[in-house]
């Protein structure tokens, strides 16, 4: 005879939601497997300190910025929805990226980087597109680093927007529109909006009734006035920003406390804001194929540990060479004069290298176009 043991209802009621739970557990699984294996999409916009992760808004302090007509990015809001590791050696300058078993290694000012130990061009195209750091933030190239993280790239030159979408390496970057292709006008050059917090604007005068402003019609005061004299010469100072766009690292400005130098205190001029290393000291000027000639006057700080190079270029960035400067630290090269024939846009560009330190004032000083009446 076949005895039924009765369970107690109390371990029934266990054993029921224990079932429950097993069965549970496959379904609550599905979604957050599937979740892991979904792509990552990271949109950022050239400018802006808004970006998205999956279409959830974020914020950083820094914006994307285009350079040598290359993007560059703030890397650690890049790599960390990738789940990537970065990490930063201050003495060496060093940034490390590394996802699973791949690492790269990229050096601040170096158009080199290691990846998987293995020494790789960053571009292949442009030996100057270098990590820098802008604000505090350390800004890699975007199609380097990302092609090395399996992650595919999309650009957008309408909305200005780069797409990254992580384990799609089959996406395209897109060409990125290179400095100075339209010669008819300054080209759209994109910074970081926090560097142009600090630039000093010249003032207006309706605004600011004793400040002195030079007057545009008439020739400025050099310390060699016997080149040039008035009747003879039709001269356009250039203290407005009409013919003046910042590329990196300048201000157009006549606080005359900004422009001192040694040897001079130039009414309006060009300088930068803040202490430079390893960077662009580099703006664009527009005589429209208006004048003859340019003029100015060069200083280099003594700050500086070696000498510098400063080329006066046509047209664009990487245009012809007009005339090439050395400037040794603590010196001026006062009143130099270029011929500018027909030349739409000059741009004057140098490069703080890592033998120059840090630099703590370039000033271009008194800076003007003119042609002979003669």
């Amino acid at each position: 005879m076949n005895r039924i043991i009765k369970m107690p209802r109390l371990h029934r009621g266990r054993m029921l939601l224990v079932l429950a739970f097993l069965l549970l557990v496959p379904v609550l699984l599905i979604p957050a497997e599937a979740a892991a294996n979904e792509p990552v999409v990271v949109v950022f916009s050239i400018g802006s300190s808004t970006y998205t992760v999956n279409g959830v808004p974020q914020t950083m302090d820094v914006s994307p910025a285009i350079i040598e007509g290359r993007t560059l990015l703030p890397i650690r809001f890049v790599a960390t929805p990738l789940n990537a590791d970065v990490g930063w050696d201050g003495t060496a300058r060093k940034a490390t990226v590394s996802l699973g078993t791949d690492l790269m290694e990229l050096w601040i000012g170096q158009s080199d980087a290691l990846v998987n130990g293995k020494t790789v061009p960053i571009d292949a195209d442009n030996p100057n597109i270098k990590p820098l750091i802008i604000n505090g933030r350390t800004m890699l190239p975007l199609r380097f680093v990302t092609e090395n993280l399996g992650c595919g790239v999309q650009w957008d030159p309408v909305t200005r927007n780069v797409t990254i979408t992580s384990g799609d390496s089959s996406g395209e970057t897109g060409e990125i529109p290179e400095v100075g292709k339209d010669l008819g006008k300054i080209p759209d050059i994109n910074l970081p909006v926090d560097i142009g917090k600090d630039l000093i604007k010249i003032p207006d005068p309706a605004e600011e009734p004793n400040k002195q402003i030079p007057d545009v019609s008439k020739l400025p005061h050099f310390k060699d006035p016997d080149k040039i004299s008035a009747p003879d010469y039709e001269v356009l100072y250039i203290n407005d920003t009409a013919y003046y766009k910042d590329y990196f690292g300048t201000v157009l400005t006549a606080d005359t406390g900004m422009l001192t130098t040694p040897d001079d205190t130039y009414k309006w001029g060009v300088t930068n804001t803040k202490d430079m290393s390893l960077q662009y000291f580099t703006f664009f000027l527009k005589p429209d194929g208006k004048y003859e000639k340019f003029r100015a006057s060069f200083f280099l700080d003594s700050s500086a540990k070696a000498d510098l190079v400063m080329n006066i270029r046509k047209e664009t960035k990487d245009g012809m060479v007009l005339k090439s400067l050395t400037l040794k630290p603590g010196e001026t090269l006062k009143n130099v004069t270029v011929d500018i024939s027909g030349v739409n846009m000059l741009c004057i560009e140098s490069e703080m290298r890592i033998n120059h330190g840090t630099v703590k004032k370039i000033v271009v000083g008194e800076p003007i176009f003119y042609n002979s009446k003669l």
